[in-house]
């Protein structure tokens, strides 16, 4: 039943860094300024906003982008720690 058991891919973008590449440029140079400002913006408003723009996201998955808690992070941090056992391990083969 469990034969094809695998881990999760943790290379997948979370959904605001999905809405993020579908933007153009212009309007993720916005949207950045917009996260980096959580005084002015609350998740809240921004997500309700956006929201209200077509851009279908909620507080939470936002919030988590925002404190780079998310997917997009793990994604990278997975990758490098791949890479950081691949390079211990050729150390350890050397000595």
């Amino acid at each position: 039943m469990l034969e094809d058991l695998t881990p999760p891919d943790r290379t997948r973008k979370c959904k605001m860094g999905r809405i993020m590449e579908s933007l153009d440029d212009k309007d993720q140079g916005i949207l950045q300024k917009a996260l980096d400002n959580p005084e002015v913006w609350a998740a809240k408003t921004l997500a309700r906003e956006l929201t209200m723009r077509g851009l279908s996201i909620t507080e939470g998955p936002l919030g988590l982008h925002r404190n780079k808690s998310c997917g997009c992070v793990r994604g990278c941090l997975t990758i490098f720690g791949q890479r950081r056992k691949e390079r211990l391990r050729l150390v350890s083969v050397r000595l």
